[in-house]
């Protein structure tokens, strides 16, 4: 994912958005990293954020049109070059006390830009 922020020291305004779910930190970080083009990385090290802990599950589904995946590949085979229609995105959170059940959350994210393809 990249998008347009603030320009850094690096004088640039693009950056590589990246989510990341570590299993045994139980936690998803956002990073943001400065990018000198949409391939390109610069060596910054990036900003890290923890946006949810406690987190004992991560899954995401991917609709075709058709069916949900369970992984999608937009640069081999019947996906090559397409978005999914959608993405289903599941959180399950671990249990706060003894006695409380663990809780999932689940939201679908339509993609308008997959129309067409």
């Amino acid at each position: 994912f990249v998008a347009v922020m603030e320009p850094t020291n690096t004088g640039t305004d693009l950056y590589t958005i990246d989510y990341s779910y570590s299993t045994n930190d139980k936690e998803i970080q956002r990073i943001d990293e400065a990018s000198v083009g949409s391939d390109i990385t610069l060596s910054i090290g990036g900003t890290r954020a923890p946006l949810a802990s406690r987190v004992t599950n991560l899954s995401l589904h991917y609709y075709d049109g058709t069916t949900w995946q369970p992984t999608w590949d937009s640069t081999a085979g019947t996906q090559l070059g397409k978005l999914p229609q959608a993405v289903k995105i599941e959180i399950t959170m671990e249990k706060e006390t003894s006695q409380a059940a663990a809780k999932t959350f689940s939201t679908v994210i339509f993609l308008p830009a997959s129309r067409g393809q």
